[in-house]
């Protein structure tokens, strides 16, 4: 009879044990947005094509260098071992078209400083940079954002000789930082700006580069795709809906967004089961391994 008891106990242990490992995966899942990645893969097949493939790589770089609230002495010295280095760590590297690898500094309009923008716009006048606009804000409104990244893209393209021209319009690329692209935080923070969509494409934004974010909430259901996109602009998250971008096609009275990749890795496993995210970032806590390359 005890052996009995203890037998049930030991099943029923067993059991709530198997609901608690599956109730931490499906929250798991739902956090790190893994839900989107295995729908995004069922429906989309891999592409082919006959014939050359040319292959582009975009390094959106989230350029701070008062990161960690450091002062101008510091972020000086950040700036000149990029201006100083860089030259020489892709000196004799090329393309097919003989052009040297541009690294794009996505400098944030807080932390504008003019002398180090004139050392990246020594990088960009010797062909090896390009700057394009990063921003941080929150509980902003939509006149006053653009009225900001108006007056910074005339910065940049005026005073430093940044950012191009088309049809007469100085254009520009954007990054939110934080993610929080279009008031799209769970709970409306790092942003403030439901239309901001609207607001980036009417001020001469030509694509939006923030994404992906996953895991974090902010995380659109577009994913691994160049789009543009398809919401009410007037209202937050109009980027969570799109149609993709065809060569030949255009869109002027929609935004672009180029979304970086986002997948699972099965080669790196948190706690030797749950693949990790591959979110395309690069950093000190998350380098380019090989097998990060091929994911």
């Amino acid at each position: 009879m005890v052996a009995r008891v203890i037998q049930m106990i030991l099943a029923m242990a067993v059991f709530l044990g198997l609901i608690y490992a599956f109730w931490r995966t499906v929250g798991l899942a739902r956090k790190k947005n893994i839900g989107i990645i295995v729908r995004y893969s069922r429906r989309r097949p891999r592409e082919k094509s006959a014939g050359t493939r040319h292959v582009f790589f975009t390094l959106v770089d989230h350029f701070e260098p008062y990161w960690h609230n450091r002062d101008d002495r510091v972020a000086m010295r950040r700036v000149k071992l990029w201006h100083d280095g860089y030259p020489a760590a892709v000196e004799g590297l090329a393309d097919n078209g003989g052009n040297a690898p541009r690294h794009t500094f996505f400098y944030p309009e807080e932390e504008y400083r003019a002398p180090i923008l004139d050392r990246l716009e020594d990088l960009t006048a010797r062909r090896l940079a390009d700057v394009e606009v990063h921003l941080h804000h929150d509980h902003d409104t939509s006149n006053a954002l653009r009225s900001r990244l108006a007056q910074y893209r005339d910065i940049l393209h005026e005073r430093h000789g940044l950012l191009h021209r088309e049809n007469g319009a100085v254009r520009y690329a954007f990054i939110h930082g934080n993610w929080a692209l279009a008031n799209s935080m769970p709970d409306g923070s790092m942003c403030g700006v439901d239309d901001e969509v609207r607001v980036l494409r009417e001020t001469g934004c030509y694509a939006d580069f923030t994404y992906p974010s996953a895991p974090h909430p902010t995380q659109p259901p577009c994913i691994n795709r160049v789009y543009y996109a398809g919401g009410d602009e007037r209202t937050s998250r109009s980027h969570h809906t799109g149609h993709d971008v065809q060569f030949g096609t255009g869109a002027r009275d929609a935004l672009m967004l180029f979304t970086g990749p986002l997948t699972l890795n099965w080669h790196r496993r948190r706690r030797g089961i749950f693949p990790a995210v591959e979110n395309g970032d690069i950093t000190g806590i998350n380098a380019a391994y090989p097998d990060r390359v091929d994911a």
